[in-house]
C-alpha cells in the first residue's frame, strides 16, 4: 500500500469515529450536514523511496452557516484525532501540522460554512 493511501485510509476511518456522515467523495445535495469529505492527498517521498516522505491528505468540512458550533465541534474532534496518530496501514506516521481555513460557501440555498484541513505528516515504513 502506497503511503498516502495508508494515511488517507487512516484518516477516513478516525474521521468515521468523529461523525458517521463522512465521505470519500463529495456527496450529492440529499446529504445530512454537517458532514466529512476526505479529499486531495499527496505523497512526497525523501530520495524516491517509499520508506520515508511527508504525506499532505486535505480533509473537508461542511455544515449550516447557522449551525457553525457543530462544525467546529466536528473540526476540534478531528484536530485531537488526528495530532494523536502515530501509523497509518504499514508507516509510522507524525503530523508536522495542520493548516486550517474557513470559508463561506454559498453553492447551495442554504448558506454553508466550509473548513478545510490540510494536514501535513510524516512517515516511515515499519519493519517486516
Amino acid at each position: 500500500m502506497t503511503p498516502n493511501t495508508a494515511v488517507f485510509r487512516q484518516i477516513f476511518k478516525e474521521c468515521l469515529t468523529v461523525t458517521k456522515n463522512t465521505y470519500d467523495y463529495l456527496p450529492n445535495a440529499n446529504a445530512e450536514y454537517p458532514f466529512v469529505y476526505i479529499g486531495e492527498s499527496s505523497n512526497t517521498p525523501n530520495n524516491n523511496s517509499e520508506l520515508m516522505g511527508m504525506v499532505r491528505q486535505t480533509i473537508h468540512v461542511y455544515g449550516e452557516l447557522k449551525k457553525r458550533s457543530g462544525v467546529d465541534d466536528i473540526v476540534a474532534n478531528l484536530h485531537d484525532k488526528i495530532t494523536s496518530l502515530i501509523s497509518a496501514y504499514g508507516y509510522n506516521v507524525q503530523v508536522d501540522r495542520i493548516n486550517e481555513q474557513t470559508l463561506p460557501d454559498n453553492s447551495d440555498t442554504t448558506p454553508l460554512l466550509h473548513t478545510v484541513l490540510d494536514v501535513y505528516l510524516t512517515y516511515t515504513k515499519k519493519g517486516e
